[in-house]
């Protein structure tokens, strides 16, 4: 509380037109944040969603924020943006189904700030017009990335701050990384030798900021994006046959666990290749793909996982484009060859009302979505969710870096229409917004390129208990007499879908 105090007391003023793009539970979630984080008037707040959203936001109508019903499509979004937003505005896009790439370059060529939580593409949602196996989410990531470096290159001039993929995750856990890889360096320095040849390297590290050099000498092999939400409602208020309960975004969930097969960060540690899984396609002028996709769907794709307060779990390594830029940020080359990366996977355990959600899609033919939907809200009775960054296969074993934010803790920040899981995206969301009036001339950033110790304490105060911990956990028992512990920190001895 006393974090937020200061937040609020340092909030930075922003003096252009702020366009909100998509009207979900995070869009609603980031509204009810937002005076507290920006001093700008309501009036100069303005939604878009092509829904009629009018009790939903009423509340914030009422305050003076606009909102124009309009469905923004491939072919309209330029006259479209070029009629409202102008130079000095600020795009927040929060859409799905929709084309990030065309929006940032748009942003890009007219001077507007713009922030999204994830990289859309145009009917990414459309199995008639996206197939998942051939074309992948990496390849929207990819695209997005070629662009920023191309854009760096080529044109230095168009410098308005333009950030993609900061929410919870992605976003927060980029940088989440990044302070479990300074614990972990600061760690053994306190507890070995600073005169050691080993010691001024890490030291060195540290100092400069190279996370990737850092995670090397540290050994880091695996890294799991952790999460697991415990959110529950009272029997009353359980999942009913025939809908789809989610704590987020129920078609965003649907794509990433139903429609899109597992992608995984792959590091130059692992032996083999899982069965049937091959590398992504890539150009091949620049080699090996540092992304695998797996024969499995994400709600198949089960391995072993573990966080604070509830220990070993099962999650699923659902696709999420910060498997791709961890493990491609933290690739180190020696005269152009790829020396050391480590492997990077989401493993998520969804709420139980959400897994019983997928458990009956999979029983539906075609995998059908159900007619109804519901997000959870004011039904949580009890709860929260539990998201980080382990690492593992280091000289200390695993560490564990997040934040534990129970559904109580959110409801005394945010009140009852939201739950801790939305209230996490969202304040990714925010603490980018809040950096980059700050930094309006910074250009086009990922959530990775962004110094984590000047973003993570815009979101401290937001995140309930954070947390930065080593962890004892193996997937297989240290105890057995046979323990290899090379083979340990391989994928397979997390996996569990091809076990069964």
């Amino acid at each position: 509380k006393q974090i937020l105090k200061q937040i609020i007391a340092n909030r930075p003023k922003f003096h252009g037109k702020v366009y909100f793009l998509g009207c979900g539970a995070v869009a609603l979630c980031c509204l009810d944040l937002f005076d507290r984080i920006v001093d700008m008037p309501w009036t100069n707040i303005t939604i878009i969603d092509a829904l009629s959203l009018e009790s939903k936001i009423e509340g914030f109508v009422k305050k003076g924020v606009k909102f124009i019903q309009h469905t923004v499509t491939e072919t309209n979004y330029g006259t479209f943006f070029n009629q409202h937003i102008k130079r000095g505005d600020m795009m927040i896009d929060l859409s799905v189904d929709s084309g990030s790439l065309d929006f940032m370059r748009w942003c890009s060529d007219n001077g507007v700030f713009y922030i999204n939580s994830s990289v859309e593409a145009w009917h990414e949602h459309d199995p008639a017009q996206f197939d998942p196996v051939r074309q992948c989410q990496f390849y929207e990531f990819d695209a997005t990335e070629l662009w920023k470096l191309n854009s760096r290159r080529n044109e230095p001039s168009k410098d308005t701050t333009i950030i993609y993929g900061l929410g919870a995750n992605p976003g927060l856990v980029n940088l989440f990384v990044k302070k479990n890889l300074e614990d972990l360096g600061q760690f053994y320095l306190l507890n070995n030798d600073p005169k050691t040849v080993m010691s001024k390297k890490i030291s060195d590290a540290l100092k400069q900021q190279r996370w990737n050099h850092l995670s090397h000498q540290l050994g880091v092999k695996t890294i799991h994006i952790s999460e697991i939400d415990t959110q529950k409602t009272a029997p009353e208020n359980d999942k009913r046959p025939r809908e789809c309960v989610n704590t987020w975004s129920i078609e965003g969930m649907y794509y990433e666990c139903v429609f899109l097969n597992s992608e995984v960060g792959w590091g130059t540690h692992e032996k083999k290749l899982p069965t049937d899984a091959r590398h992504i396609d890539i150009d091949p002028s620049r080699g090996l793909s540092h992304v695998i996709l797996l024969p499995v769907k994400g709600k198949d794709a089960a391995l072993k996982t573990w966080g604070p307060s509830v220990g070993q779990f099962v999650g699923y390594a659902v696709t999420h484009e910060e498997n791709y830029e961890i493990t491609m940020d933290l690739t180190v080359l020696d005269n152009n060859k790829v020396i050391y990366r480590p492997t990077c996977n989401f493993a998520y355990r969804a709420s139980s009302a959400c897994l019983e959600s997928l458990k009956e899609i999979s029983r539906t033919p075609g995998f059908h979505l159900q007619p109804e939907k519901r997000i959870l809200t004011k039904d949580i009775i009890q709860g929260g969710d539990i998201l980080g960054v382990l690492t593992m296969g280091h000289q200390y074993n695993g560490w564990w870096t997040g934040s534990m934010l129970d559904i109580n803790e959110a409801r005394e920040l945010v009140g009852p229409n939201h739950n801790a899981t939305t209230l996490q995206v969202a304040t990714g969301v925010m603490s980018g917004v809040s950096w980059m009036i700050r930094n309006p001339r910074r250009g086009i950033m990922s959530s990775t390129d962004l110094p984590h110790e000047e973003v993570l304490p815009i979101s401290y105060g937001l995140l309930g208990p954070f947390v930065s911990i080593p962890v004892g956990w193996t997937p297989l028992p240290k105890e057995e007499p046979n323990f290899d512990e090379d083979k340990c920190w391989q994928f397979e001895s997390f996996s569990l879908y091809d076990k069964e």
